[in-house]
């Protein structure tokens, strides 16, 4: 486990250790898609923490990684096609959805090689996966929590990243929303560590299940950020 830190973190001043925390399925994405995003954000110099670990420690999130998910201002949460079978990643999801709720840090979803709607379809065989990989290892309720965490994962603008699609560019997006978020005026803090209000674009966030175009999700991620069709990024 380890975090990426090559600077100062862009919201150091308002109480947070890491401006990104890297959640991800490590045998799906550690190797290419995470590997790609996590030099991009070094090279904008935006700190990140990433669980450089593919270790299953029981149904319990370690108090290293616990800190570390307190600690960082925006989540980035891959859900990959082995997302499902990790408690690991179940449980780390939940934990970062209370922080959110909680304490109004940021999610952002991909979906990588994952559609949202098969997260969404609770008679589906994603979330089915969920129950006939995990019920004989916990309760029935902490199944519901992990699936209703992942259906709520899907209510927020994400990215979605098919197999047709070039990581790079996706990557490139990512990192332009990310860097937007981490300006001055979205991080507005009480001296109590909480957020004043919600982050607008946070708030006005189109679900993707009410969208025909992903793109157009993601352009309200962004905020002010203008989608430019000739080149699929986004105008500063």
């Amino acid at each position: 486990m380890s975090s990426r830190v090559s600077s100062t973190p862009f919201s150091s001043s308002h109480g947070w250790k890491y401006d990104v925390f890297l959640s991800f399925r490590g045998a799906d994405t550690r190797l290419n898609f995470v590997d790609h995003l996590s030099a991009a954000l070094d090279r904008k110099r935006i700190v990140s923490f990433r669980d450089d670990k593919d270790i299953e420690k029981g149904n319990t999130i370690d108090s290293e990684l616990q800190k570390a998910i307190l600690e960082s201002r925006i989540f980035l949460v891959i859900v990959s096609p082995n997302y499902v079978y990790s408690t690991w990643c179940l449980d780390e999801l939940l934990k970062i959805l209370r922080c959110r709720k909680r304490k109004g840090q940021v999610v952002l979803p991909v979906f990588y090689h994952v559609q949202p709607s098969d997260l969404r379809d609770r008679n589906g065989s994603f979330l089915n996966a969920v129950a006939e990989c995990h019920w004989q290892q916990v309760h029935w309720d902490k199944i519901d929590k992990w699936k209703n965490g992942l259906i709520q994962l899907t209510s927020i603008a994400g990215w979605v990243l098919t197999r047709d699609r070039h990581e790079a560019s996706i990557i490139k997006d990512i990192v332009r929303v990310v860097r937007k978020r981490l300006l001055p005026g979205n991080l507005q803090k009480s001296r109590t560590g909480r957020l004043m209000k919600p982050v607008a674009a946070e708030q006005e966030a189109v679900p993707l299940n009410k969208t025909k175009d992903w793109r157009a999700a993601l352009t309200e991620v962004a905020g002010t950020a203008e989608w430019d069709t000739e080149d699929n990024n986004y105008n500063d």
